[in-house]
């Protein structure tokens, strides 16, 4: 299995931006598992998202209100 469709290396990544487990608890809840789901929610890996777009995408895993700039921060961390 490739690390872009593995679930563990995601949950993985995402312990280790926020231990909290806020990150992982709003991906897994909008059902964003791998790091291959995340590529494709906004954007493309080759086509990274414009910044309304990610706005927008935030917006929306946030359930429509916004983020503060601390969890915008791990949000955009997530892919790197």
């Amino acid at each position: 299995m490739a690390l872009v469709d593995s679930q563990a290396a995601f949950q993985v990544h995402c312990d280790k931006i926020d231990p909290s487990g806020w990150l992982k608890g709003i991906m897994v809840t909008k059902r964003l598992r791998t790091f291959s789901d995340l590529g494709f929610a906004v954007g493309t890996p080759q086509a990274p998202a414009a910044p309304a777009d990610f706005d927008g995408f935030r917006i929306q895993l946030n359930g429509g209100t916004d983020m503060t700039m601390s969890e915008v921060s791990r949000v955009r961390h997530l892919p790197f």
